[in-house]
């Protein structure tokens, strides 16, 4: 069952790998990329990340399969992808929120005039106060999700141990109906010898 989980896993690991240096090449297309291109070079590292965030996921639940003592090895390699894959969600939010500041304030303040500048310039603002919370929830949900693996794993070993307690219980039972048994056999011996 390792070599297989290892070759599944090695086998998202390999897609999660090739998936991060696309999203990467995206990003700094992107970056330097005109204006006229932008969004769609960012709508194609969006869909590079959904399926970065794809792939993680089912590295998560092949984790899940294997044994709890060959785990952290596995949550180790699956945490450095995420990491990077957090760097990148990063970067690219910025690059969405550069070019939505960039299109919502274009064009000279002598052209709009001073109260569309100001106007644009708070609902900006509001538009960064907007990102930094829903990176917040980002954060909270990854914190969710990791509770939730914690969860599963403590969940997996409690049922070990009831499975543990339940059969030793079940051998305690058997001991004492033997005790039990040998203990009437001793009795009868004992009356049986006292009448001589």
């Amino acid at each position: 069952r390792k070599s297989k989980m290892s070759s599944v896993f090695d086998a998202y690991l390999e897609e999660a790998r090739e998936t991060l240096q696309s999203l990467e090449s995206a990003l700094a297309e992107a970056s330097s990329a005109p204006p006229e291109r932008v969004g769609t070079l960012l709508q194609n590292a969006e869909l590079y990340y959904s399926q970065l965030s794809d792939v993680l996921q089912q590295m998560s639940l092949e984790i899940r399969s294997v044994n709890k003592t060959e785990r952290p090895a596995f949550k180790a390699r699956q945490e450095e992808i995420r990491k990077q894959a957090d760097d990148k969600r990063r970067r690219l939010d910025k690059l969405k929120e550069d070019a939505d500041r960039r299109k919502l304030l274009g064009g000279s303040t002598g052209e709009m005039g001073e109260k569309s500048a100001n106007d644009r310039q708070r609902l900006a603002d509001a538009n960064d106060r907007l990102i930094q919370q829903n990176r917040v929830l980002e954060d909270a949900r990854r914190s969710i999700a990791d509770t939730e693996d914690t969860g599963l794993d403590i969940m997996t070993q409690l049922a070990e141990n009831r499975e543990k307690i339940t059969t030793a219980h079940g051998r305690v039972k058997e001991e004492i109906s033997m005790l039990e048994t040998a203990n009437g056999m001793v009795t009868r011996m004992s009356k049986w010898w006292n009448r001589w």
